[in-house]
């Protein structure tokens, strides 16, 4: 007796193509600020992705992005600096007018680092004899001087140019060589 070979196993199942219950439509914007708006808003820095306490959470003054304390930045570069900086990267020789700082040209000419006396003693060391401004800046009467410096505004990683070289901060309004 030969059976057939659907008997012998089940049918396949197929999909519903029409709900149980009505769809309802909703914006997709709705849905997702009602559930990611009260957890998360504010609360991801947008540089480093950490989550921070609503207190320690600053918004960029550029982007507007919320940004934790280690990641912000204040730009505090001088218009002068902001202004030369394309000029001086764009040219591999120097600007006419533009002079060493005479701190450099010392340290070129200090004995240490020349050759003739590679062998000799080192020179014993003098201090630097404390002014009256730096005693004022010491005790927290005078701002320090990169403080003071540029716009002044809060922003973020993405939004600024760092120099650890002359240690500043340029927002990139102040740079005016922005990618945004």
């Amino acid at each position: 007796m030969q059976t057939s070979a659907r008997s012998l196993r089940p049918l396949p199942k197929r999909r519903r193509l029409n709900p149980l219950t009505p769809y309802t439509a909703q914006k997709p914007t709705e849905l997702n600020a009602a559930k990611i708006a009260p957890k998360t808003a504010g609360s991801i820095c947008a540089s480093c992705h950490r989550a921070a306490t609503a207190s320690a959470i600053l918004f960029c003054s550029r982007c507007s992005s919320p940004t934790c304390a280690v990641c912000s930045r204040t730009c505090n570069a001088t218009l002068s600096d902001a202004s030369l900086a394309p000029r001086l990267s764009a040219s591999s020789t120097p600007m006419y007018g533009f002079t060493p700082t005479p701190r450099r040209s010392v340290l070129a000419l200090n004995a240490a680092n020349t050759n003739a006396n590679a062998n000799a003693a080192p020179a014993a060391v003098k201090r630097k004899k404390p002014r009256d401004s730096d005693e004022d800046r010491l005790e927290g009467r005078e701002p320090c001087d990169n403080s003071t410096d540029g716009c002044g505004r809060i922003i973020c990683r993405a939004c600024c140019l760092e120099s650890s070289q002359e240690s500043t901060t340029t927002c990139y309004d102040c740079d005016r060589r922005s990618p945004i």
